[in-house]
């Protein structure tokens, strides 16, 4: 039976910290398993996405700037720190790489009306805030009185919060669904494959307690665990 580590990372962490510690951890594993979407959205359903639920939609834009944009800055390449990292550990190791988690548009699921409503609701909230924020700045700029006595900063941080953070909630709620989609793909992956005795499975640090659990119901054998701390060692 093969034998399955879990490494947690954090999205934005030290470059040259995190591949040391994924390479000391991942030394004689014979295959990675990484948290990528193992299904591929196609454009129809990115679509279907924005018409169900588009503030998840930009919730999953927004998230891909937040982590692609430092980065660009840390490794010279637009992505998350660890995406990078473990692309770089697997190519100069010569591991082969499996995807096993689950896209945004996958983990959503099915959605009822009345969530479409609520959320295309808030979307347009949000557009409000972020709107009436832009062209407040472009006042003060042009020296035109425009809401009076009111921050632009204030409205772009009403629009943060109106927009993002109830659909990175969501996000949060799904951490289930999508901790059972790893077990499942990573229990499909490694089944047929005799010439594997140790996987490292790398994922965001949040999966390792619910991915751990999964892999205990599923009789999945679980090694050795480790979860990365932001920019420092582990002691």
């Amino acid at each position: 039976m093969t034998r399955i580590d879990v490494f947690g990372t954090v999205r934005l962490d030290r470059p040259a910290k995190l591949r040391a510690e994924l390479e000391a951890f991942s030394e004689g594993s014979d295959l990675l398993l990484v948290g990528a979407p193992r299904d591929t959205p196609t454009k129809a359903d990115r679509r279907a996405l924005l018409l169900r639920h588009p503030s998840v939609y930009l919730a999953g834009a927004l998230f891909g700037l937040v982590w692609g944009l430092p980065g660009l800055l840390l490794t010279r390449q637009f992505g998350s720190v660890d995406r990078v990292v473990r692309e770089r550990v697997a190519a100069e190791h010569g591991l082969d790489v499996e995807p096993v988690g689950r896209s945004l548009v996958g983990a959503v699921g099915d959605v009822s009306p009345m969530e479409t409503l609520l959320s295309w609701f808030q979307f347009a909230v949000t557009g409000l805030f972020l709107l009436s924020s832009v062209a407040l700045s472009a006042g003060r700029l042009l020296d035109v009185a425009v809401l009076p006595g009111v921050s632009p900063l204030t409205l772009g941080a009403c629009g943060f919060v109106v927009g993002f953070l109830p659909a990175a909630f969501l996000a949060r709620d799904s951490l289930s669904a999508r901790n059972e989609a790893i077990a499942e793909n990573v229990e499909r992956v490694v089944s047929p494959r005799d010439d594997v005795d140790v996987a490292c499975l790398v994922v965001g640090y949040t999966h390792v307690p619910g991915v751990e659990q999964r892999f205990q119901e599923r009789d999945v054998a679980l090694g050795r665990t480790h979860s990365s701390k932001f920019c420092r060692r582990n002691s």
